[in-house]
């Protein structure tokens, strides 16, 4: 019997069924470090992650392999700068404990490129004797993350995240990031 129709949209507690695909979405706030610092204010934006859930797993831990995307955009620290933003497109591989059938923890390891766009004030950079010009990049980043998902039955989980990145350019750019929000699993393919 479905009295509250709890169950019909997966939001009770209990086991939770292995492999599938995963859909999170996350907000985004970035804290920028060492040279980042110095051009852009913190940022803010949204993360998207598309992954297979529990390639192999056992009882207690699963290894989740996908696709990790998102914009965040900075406001600039000086006159010169108007913006900065990075859409990234990275592999994500995924190593998940389970604490228990619904609450996991996490490590993530996500590398591959951004589009890094930087809209520059030409009328402000001669007042301030600097040659900066807007300019639209592609580079490398990796990103290292560690978090936690509560699982609402087989479908909706929740999730926390907090994620130290690099992007690789003649300065290495620092900045960390923190993240939370919400996702689904599709029953593609399950396992118990």
């Amino acid at each position: 019997v479905d009295n509250d129709a709890a169950e019909s949209f997966g939001l009770t507690m209990g086991t939770v069924e292995r492999g599938g695909i995963l859909f999170s979405v996350n907000g985004a706030y970035s804290i920028p470090s060492t040279n980042m610092d110095e051009l852009v204010e913190n940022g803010y934006g949204v993360l998207g992650t598309l992954m297979i859930r529990d390639l192999f797993y056992t009882q207690t831990y699963g290894f989740d392999m996908g696709f990790e995307t998102g914009y965040i955009e900075y406001e600039g620290k000086h006159d010169f700068i108007k913006y900065a933003k990075i859409i990234p497109l990275m592999i994500r591989l995924t190593y998940r404990y389970y604490v228990t059938n619904y609450l996991a923890i996490f490590t993530s390891l996500r590398g591959g490129i951004q589009q890094n766009t930087v809209l520059a004030d030409p009328d402000a950079n001669s007042d301030n004797g600097i040659d900066l010009e807007s300019s639209e990049k592609y580079e490398t980043m990796s990103v290292f993350g560690i978090g936690a998902s509560l699982g609402l039955g087989n479908r909706l989980f929740l999730n926390v995240q907090v994620d130290y990145g690099l992007i690789f350019e003649k300065n290495l750019m620092h900045f960390i990031t923190a993240s939370a929000g919400v996702g689904m699993r599709f029953s593609l393919f399950t396992r118990h």
